[in-house]
């Protein structure tokens, strides 16, 4: 799925907050600082900034391939990252879901971080 999908997006996020509602596209959750129309290019990703009705806001980084090359990439970041999350390291940006493979909002592997703005 490329370009990707900022309806299914948000309705991810959406659905990782206390507060999710039921009804697509949910409105509990808003793109930030741009995204949805131009979001941050990488290589591999397009990262997309939201924040939710909590005030939470997070990154959502979207493989562009949704190949095996991705999926692999992805789950040897996430195996670090939880050997990382277990050090406690401060301000480090926790997973908040991933999918390896996708799934049926979005179809190419992501994984979405907790955002931290810096100062």
């Amino acid at each position: 799925m490329y370009p990707p999908n900022t309806a299914a997006i948000r309705r991810q996020v959406c659905q990782q907050t206390p507060s999710a509602t039921p009804n697509p596209p949910c409105l509990s959750c808003v793109f930030i600082q741009g995204t949805e129309c131009n979001p941050y290019r990488g290589g591999q990703c397009d990262v997309f900034a939201l924040e939710d009705d909590t005030g939470r806001k997070v990154a959502m980084r979207v493989f562009h391939d949704g190949g095996e090359s991705s999926s692999y990439l992805l789950s040897y970041e996430l195996k670090y990252r939880q050997e990382i999350e277990q050090l406690q390291i401060e301000h480090f940006a926790k997973v908040v879901s991933f999918s390896e493979t996708g799934n049926e909002l979005i179809g190419s592997p992501f994984v979405c971080l907790g955002w931290r703005e810096s100062h």
